[in-house]
């Protein structure tokens, strides 16, 4: 369990990241192109990176806060209903009005191990900087970033670091956006890179 020394919000991690609404289908095979096929399972749950990490840490004893944002519908409740659930601080979380929460269709092949993933993000404006509420991560012990909001996450990365606060970013790729949060953390993770 991670102590809390926390002065004065009691959160020990502050993670930014993405919120989305996952849709899983388990299939035996990939459908060939113009092709159809069962599923075996589905579920429709919250996810994406920065609600993942966030319930991640709230399971091994974080006391947390996500900073991120979902449009103003239903998907939205669901995706702070969940964090709420697991204690996860949402005053950090946007809510766009007539904003549609992202959603992830991820379609697992059962037979080789893998997955593919189609993103929406159409549906709302990304999370900017001015609307972001970086207070959140006052007396912070970690700041945890996954790159999907670049200007947010340096921002937050920046902050952090002048108050000697650690910061862990996580990026799928290397380009110049991630590379220049690099520059601000204390570690980077690739997790594509360990695959």
């Amino acid at each position: 369990m991670i102590s809390d020394d926390s002065p004065s919000s009691g959160i020990n991690i502050v993670i930014s990241g993405n919120a989305a609404v996952d849709l899983t289908f388990i299939v035996e095979h990939y459908p060939g192109p113009n092709d159809k096929c069962s599923a075996l399972a589905f579920t429709r749950r919250p996810g994406g990176q920065g609600v993942n990490m966030a319930i991640a840490s709230a399971r091994l004893g974080a006391n947390c806060a996500l900073i991120s944002k979902v449009g103003a519908d239903d998907d939205g409740a669901l995706v702070v209903a969940e964090l709420a659930r697991h204690g996860i601080r949402t005053d950090g979380v946007v809510r766009e009005a007539g904003g549609r929460t992202p959603a992830v269709s991820i379609v697992v092949d059962q037979a080789q191990g893998t997955r593919a993933c189609v993103h929406d993000k159409t549906g709302m404006t990304p999370l900017s900087a001015d609307e972001a509420e970086l207070g959140v991560a006052d007396g912070a012990q970690m700041v945890l970033v996954d790159g999907r909001f670049p200007e947010v996450c340096r921002a937050l990365a920046s902050l952090a670091r002048g108050r000697g606060t650690r910061v862990v970013a996580t990026v799928e790729r290397m380009t110049d956006q991630n590379r220049r949060l690099g520059s601000v953390a204390d570690v980077l993770i690739m997790p594509g890179a360990l695959v």
